[in-house]
């Protein structure tokens, strides 16, 4: 895609390897920030997506699911630019809201353990901020990002865990479809993904790690 306000898909991180999974969608003037997650296998600052790229504050977040590799920087770039507003399902905040609390107690461990400086890169008081931006939607029902209302997302199970979703985002010029994780059998909590409506036009598609399960 090009670098235009038209359109443009730029990787800050995950772009060729699992692990701090994060994109921005640039559609017809609106920033869109497609996961926001840690590397697993590196420590401090390098696990953390090139928030550098961003030459402006996205307009939102949106995050497929609860998996620290698609959400444990979310309060790094809430610190960053604090007037973000982040979406998810209803289930995933909830995860993210546990998993990110958990992770700080989990660095400050590794700080004192192995003596990573970094460490922890954001503070319980982070993640509750980063929560408070955070809004809860339900599967399949259309919302928009902005007031004027030009830019409409909506969220399709997508299996893989609980609240996981794939985005179907919405512009005058685009329809983009990014899966995230997706799993497409039936586990014993989770059910396998939806199929979104085969009348949509996608004009613009991309895919996380598309795990098995």
């Amino acid at each position: 895609m090009s670098t235009s306000d038209a359109g443009m898909f730029l990787p800050l991180g995950g772009a060729r390897e699992i692990g701090a999974n994060s994109y921005l969608l640039r559609l017809d003037g609106h920033d869109i920030l497609l996961d926001c997650g840690v590397h697993p296998k590196k420590e401090g600052l390098g696990a953390v997506p090139d928030f550098s790229l961003l030459d402006r504050s996205p307009d939102a977040a949106i995050v497929s699911h609860g998996h620290v590799d698609h959400c444990g920087a979310l309060p790094c770039l809430v610190s960053r630019f604090p007037h973000v507003a982040a979406f998810a399902t209803a289930a995933t905040v909830s995860v993210i809201d546990r998993m990110l609390h958990n992770s700080v107690k989990v660095m400050e461990s590794m700080a004192v353990e192995r003596g990573i400086r970094d460490y922890p890169l954001y503070s319980h008081d982070e993640v509750d901020c980063a929560i408070q931006r955070m809004c809860g939607e339900a599967y399949e029902r259309p919302f928009v990002l902005k007031e004027r209302g030009d830019v409409t997302v909506s969220l399709h199970r997508a299996g893989h865990v609980l609240g996981g979703a794939s985005v179907l985002i919405r512009s005058r010029n685009h329809t983009v479809f990014y899966t995230g994780d997706i799993c497409a059998a039936d586990q014993e909590l989770v059910e396998g993904r939806a199929d979104i409506d085969p009348s949509i036009a996608i004009d613009r598609a991309r895919s996380g790690d598309l795990p098995r399960r």
